[in-house]
């Protein structure tokens, strides 16, 4: 009996040694520890998986081979590589401080060191880690583990950058960038390129428009975007991700204006176009929305004054397309500069270029090109 029960915890002992060997194995492979030198205060985080993003690519073995003579051609004038982890993500962001911020896993840190000194970039020991500054404003620090780079900073920012660049490297998971709701927001449906932002980071114009849906601070919303790689083509989405019921009943008024894409006007865009956008829209609803903005609302009497505007938007059921044609046609839409003509100045010589298709379906339709 004796023989058999120490039989019994020897044989539990093996298995509990065996599972937690096996568990290290598994977590060091797929280990985000480096990850930990996110802030967690971040006002944006990019995530970068290079090996998915060439995978769903569909990248030929001959394309693959001339990528990578083109990387280890740039990055060392004696070939070496750089000494980075690409079989995990990369990571960028903007911090609280107002630095930008990159942080990757590292393959090699000798690779990496010799990749700085032949950039010129002195490299030096401190604080347990390898230090250098790369193009006069941009500070790395490195281990064997994790890189970090942030900046720009020059001569005295440096420092202080430095000692925040420090506190990242040493910070425990649950105070890092790894719990926050940023990285929440890019976990949930994992793309090869995804980007996350808060509110606070973004131009002052589209920050005045997301207040219209009350929409101010990252409590408010987060704004995630994707970009998947396919053959030839690269498809981008944006979503936005409410925090609150205010936000979510703003997000429904938008749904019920814009209406799913039939498709029906990509027959007439260019193929050497800017830009081409297209949304479906039921004209009523949309005029009743123009007209909650005071500025626009004053904007469509002014030149109801002119045509029936507001019949002609009355009559749209369906996709209307914009095709922006070149540089210069896009600075004169948004700057809207309204001559006396009534239309943007740049419009009137590429009308066909701006209006490729507005239309209505019925006898009475509208069709602009």
């Amino acid at each position: 009996m004796m023989n058999k029960t120490r039989l019994l915890l020897l044989s539990a002992a093996c298995a509990a040694l065996v599972g937690g060997v096996v568990a290290y194995l598994c977590l060091r492979s797929s280990s985000d520890a480096y990850a930990q030198a996110l802030p967690s205060d971040a006002t944006a985080i990019v995530r970068l998986d290079a090996t998915a993003f060439l995978h769903d690519a569909d990248f030929s073995l001959k394309d693959l081979l001339h990528l990578q003579e083109e990387l280890t051609s740039s990055t060392g004038e004696g070939g070496e590589g750089l000494g980075i982890d690409w079989k995990r993500p990369v990571y960028a962001f903007a911090s609280a401080s107002g630095n930008m911020g990159l942080v990757a896993a590292v393959d090699d840190e000798k690779e990496l060191s010799a990749f700085c000194q032949s950039r010129g970039a002195e490299v030096a020991r401190q604080r347990g880690y390898a230090w250098a500054v790369v193009e006069q404003q941009w500070l790395l620090a490195f281990d064997s583990e994790k890189a970090l780079v942030m900046g720009p900073a020059v001569g005295a920012a440096q420092e202080q950058l430095r000692n925040e660049m420090a506190g990242l490297l040493e910070q425990k998971r649950d105070a890092s960038g790894l719990v926050s709701p940023l990285f929440e927001a890019l976990g949930k449906n994992p793309k090869p390129l995804s980007a996350v932002c808060a509110p606070e980071i973004l131009p002052a114009e589209v920050r005045q428009f997301l207040r219209r849906f009350k929409v101010a601070t990252k409590d408010d919303a987060l704004l995630l975007m994707d970009l998947e790689a396919e053959d030839n083509e690269l498809e981008l989405e944006a979503n936005v991700l409410p925090g609150n019921d205010d936000v979510r009943a703003g997000l429904r008024r938008m749904d019920e204006l814009l209406r799913p894409v039939e498709g029906a006007l990509t027959e007439y865009s260019h193929a050497g176009n800017l830009a081409w956008m297209v949304m479906n829209v039921e004209g009523t609803t949309l005029l009743d929305v123009l007209r909650s903005d005071a500025n626009v609302r004053t904007a469509l009497l002014a030149l109801n004054l002119t045509f029936d505007l507001d019949r002609m938007i009355r009559s749209v059921d369906g996709d209307v397309a914009l095709e922006l044609t070149d540089a210069p046609s896009v600075g004169s839409l948004m700057g809207m500069e309204l001559p006396f003509g009534g239309f943007p100045t740049g419009f009137r010589p590429e009308l066909r270029g701006f209006f490729a298709l507005l239309r209505r379906r019925g006898p009475d339709a509208l069709h602009w090109r």
